[in-house]
């Protein structure tokens, strides 16, 4: 099975692979020395569309797929490839052009190769790949870093935006990756900054966005994106997945509930307490038990299908939610006069505590990760990272990816094993195995990521501003 993500160059929508009508581009590559990157363009009665890969720790013989819809393009293209050093600027090292035709409901193959001699020279005569329209293509993060085994990870790559509002995301290497070395990015209809993802069943995650574009969606495991019809137009935040078919998303001032995949989005109940920031929930007997956490500070209990339900306010700000069961549940944020990061915890009731607050002033936790009732990671500005051993929650001895600011964590996520994976205030993801120090095992060209969620280092989902979508699952 191809290891495949789509360049789709000028469709808003597409999944892993170019639908009927597009092409399939095969770039065979082998390139000695290490990085570099692959730019793939597209030229067609004076448009002209690219993206880029970096090719980062990837192995240097392989294959980059890409899929091409036609959009605006003409029914006749010339496909460019070019091998540059990192950067994708300046003459390409080598290249390769082929002429394709778009064919109705039929995916069309297309192969180019670039083989760069032992030597290092290049081409000759090798041209430059044509760059994309004004404001077009940047180049995608390149991911490296090592495995938790020790061997050098595979490097995913992701590329940038078009102008066609499609966006574009870098091929997949047909060699098997490490798995957290292997980020790449999933191309969807969302354009503005997704802040959530909540997984259903592996590779099969709802998607929670605000700003422009979908604000709604799900990925299935076929790559298809499915958005719901009807009442899914306002931003949302936050998002907990009751199944692959069912999930409830945290609004402005709302849940809403997607039942099923035949219906639309409709409002479970009107909060009275700003942004959802965050969702957990649980199912008993038929009904679902949703714990909301809010930029306000207040944490909410809610009841599907009753929408009854209870809010207090522990906190100052609550920014996340996250529980080892019912009877473990803590929320995040900051807390008291002097506004102290502070973790809120609930056994199962309605009633909330005080568990941890910090005593820096003016300092907040940003998320909460639990891999079990007696591990568990907090973290938020700079180098506020805290451990729960069960019991207590107290400063981590692991230094935070962000030492001193001013940077921040925005995500979290430990898996069963203890490994823990941090995003932030940067377009990277940092991982930390055995209580080692992090390191970076992916970079994406976005400014912020906000979310980082995961079951396992094969199943591992990051999202973030510019409608990043990147996933360890290669599907």
């Amino acid at each position: 099975m191809r290891r495949f993500t789509s360049m789709c160059l000028v469709l808003l929508a597409c999944g892993n692979r170019p639908g009927p009508g597009g092409l399939e581009v095969d770039v065979e590559y082998s390139l000695p020395g290490a990085g570099g990157c692959v730019r793939l363009t597209a030229l067609s009665e004076g448009v002209s569309k690219s993206d880029d890969v970096a090719l980062g720790t990837r192995p240097r013989t392989g294959h980059l797929f890409f899929g091409v819809a036609q959009g605006e393009l003409g029914r006749e293209v010339t496909l460019l490839a070019g091998y540059y050093e990192d950067p994708c600027t300046g003459p390409a090292r080598v290249s390769d052009t082929e002429d394709a035709v778009f064919s109705a409901n039929v995916v069309t193959p297309v192969s180019l190769q670039l083989v760069l001699p032992p030597n290092g020279g290049g081409q000759a005569g090798g041209g430059a790949a044509g760059g994309g329209e004004a404001g077009g293509a940047t180049a995608g993060g390149a991911a490296g870093g090592a495995s938790a085994g020790g061997t050098t990870a595979g490097g995913g790559a992701a590329g940038g935006t078009n102008t066609a509002g499609g966006g574009a995301a870098g091929g997949a290497v047909t060699p098997a990756l490490a798995c957290d070395g292997g980020f790449i990015r999933l191309m969807t209809p969302m354009t503005g900054t997704v802040r959530d993802v909540a997984i259903a069943a592996p590779g099969i995650v709802w998607l929670a966005s605000s700003g422009s574009g979908v604000h709604i969606g799900r990925l299935g495991a076929d790559g298809g994106f499915f958005v719901p019809d009807g009442g899914c137009s306002d931003s949302v935040y936050s998002v907990w997945a009751r199944s692959e078919d069912s999930a409830y998303f945290g609004g402005n001032n709302e849940v809403i509930r997607v039942p099923s995949l035949a219906a639309g989005c409709s409002e479970l109940v009107a909060t009275v307490h700003s942004n959802v920031s965050g969702l957990s929930g649980f199912v008993a007997a038929n009904t679902v038990e949703l714990i909301s956490s809010h930029d306000n500070g207040t944490v909410g209990h809610r009841f599907d299908p009753s929408t009854a339900g209870t809010e207090v306010q522990p906190l100052m700000a609550a920014r996340a939610v996250a529980s080892a069961g019912r009877s473990l549940v803590f929320a995040v944020g900051h807390g008291g006069m002097m506004n102290r990061a502070r973790v809120a915890m609930n056994t199962g009731d309605t009633g909330w505590s005080t568990a941890f607050t910090a005593t820096d002033n003016d300092t907040v936790l940003n998320d909460v990760t639990l891999a079990s009732p007696s591990l568990g990671w907090a973290g938020g500005d700079g180098d506020l990272l805290y451990q729960f051993d069960g019991g207590t929650w107290a400063l981590s001895a692991l230094a935070s990816p962000f030492p001193g600011g001013p940077g921040e964590i925005n995500g979290l996520q430990v898996l069963s094993d203890g490994t823990l994976y941090a995003v932030g205030t940067s377009g990277r993801i940092y991982r930390s195995s055995g209580g080692a120090p992090f390191v970076e095992v992916a970079s994406f060209a976005v400014g912020q990521i906000m979310r980082i969620r995961g079951t396992s280092q094969c199943d591992l989902w990051a999202v973030g501003e510019d409608g990043l979508v990147a996933t360890t699952n290669h599907r």
